[in-house]
């Protein structure tokens, strides 16, 4: 017996992750009193919503024209875009204005201390730095950081003066398991710097106090943490399995085209999702089982493409 096809129909156009798109603001609505959406129009006429809390200061006004990177599109099609900020970009180096600071402790020790910032537009964020005195920072009022990241309008930073130490986005590196405390692991690297790593999502992995384990570097948070990604016990990016289909999604989208995605069990029962490539569709479709290259793993979930 084939899978199930289930479908599910969204009145925007199909976007490609990664590109930026020019929309049109059209209204703010008010669905309640903490919940306001941006209505935008895209280049083909359809609309999309943005919710509007987080851009309250960008400054949107009717009928100006905004552009917006899309970031992702899951697998049931919704769109997650984000609007270029009116003053930052990505990769690039400012100054911004430190309003306090914050030391971070483990085990009786600095880790690390949190500056917090105020950016061109008056909004607060912060960013991390290494666990020596922040006396010359304070004493200047001001630092110099690069602009790693800008999602959901919030600014993810790194001191300038610290680039050249900083790890390699994509890289995996050695770390040995502390303990688990608070729903985290704690970690600890070759020179005895401390990070975390949420446990709920590594259930299957084995992981215990004393355990060495290799972790992805993913990208540094909001507050200048970094976030790991374990390696998986069983699968490797960029090397091919066998899944067994749940069942098959489809994403309909206004503009007559559509996404394929198979929802799968892995190794460990848990869910896969495998990208179906246009071209296999009329082939994979009525398939019990998949052979699929592992592109990456995310809080531990594979997500793959089909391949013959």
């Amino acid at each position: 017996m084939s899978p199930e096809i289930r479908s599910i129909s969204y009145n925007n156009a199909r976007f490609s992750e990664g590109s930026v798109v020019e929309f049109t603001v059209l209204k703010k609505v008010e669905l309640s009193e903490n919940e306001a959406y941006y209505v935008l129009l895209d280049p083909k006429g359809y609309k999309i919503l943005l919710p509007a809390e987080a851009y309250s200061h960008y400054g949107f006004k009717q009928a100006t024209r905004i552009k917006c990177r899309v970031d992702k599109v899951n697998c049931s099609g919704q769109v997650f875009i984000e609007p270029l900020h009116p003053y930052y970009e990505e990769g690039k180096i400012y100054m911004f204005e430190i309003k306090g600071h914050k030391a971070i402790t483990e085990e009786g020790k600095v880790i690390h201390y949190i500056l917090e910032l105020s950016d061109a537009l008056g909004m607060s964020c912060n960013v991390k730095i290494e666990p020596t005195s922040p006396e010359e920072y304070l004493k200047a009022g001001k630092i110099r950081c690069l602009v790693s990241r800008i999602k959901k309008a919030r600014l993810y930073l790194r001191p300038e003066s610290e680039l050249n130490s900083s790890l390699l986005p994509g890289t995996y590196y050695p770390f040995l398991i502390k303990e688990l405390k608070d729903e985290f692991y704690t970690m600890i690297d070759s020179e005895g710097n401390f990070y975390r790593l949420e446990a709920q999502w590594y259930k299957n992995y084995n992981l215990r106090k004393g355990k060495k384990i290799n972790c992805r570097f993913v990208h540094y948070a909001e507050d200048g943490t970094l976030n790991f990604e374990p390696e998986n016990p069983i699968y490797k990016e960029g090397q091919t399995y066998e899944f067994a289909v749940r069942y098959f999604q489809k994403i309909e989208y206004a503009d007559a085209t559509f996404d394929l995605t198979a929802i799968a069990d892995d190794i460990f029962g848990e869910e896969a999702h495998i990208k179906i490539p246009a071209e296999l569709t009329p082939l994979l479709s009525k398939k019990n089982t998949l052979t699929a290259r592992v592109d990456r793993i995310r809080k531990s979930r594979v997500h793959a493409t089909a391949i013959i």
